[in-house]
């Protein structure tokens, strides 16, 4: 996914966090760690 600011993905992905956060056990037993970079291509 691409998204042009922290803010930006916050937004899009609000309506979809609690479901996310409930499935996430039923693959791990660690806790998640939201992580982000930036992609820059100089062409």
């Amino acid at each position: 996914m691409l998204f042009n600011s922290v803010e930006e993905f916050q937004q899009a992905m609000a309506p979809h966090v609690e479901f996310i956060m409930n499935d996430v056990p039923n693959f791990t037993d660690i806790v998640p760690v939201p992580m982000t970079s930036l992609s820059m291509l100089d062409a």
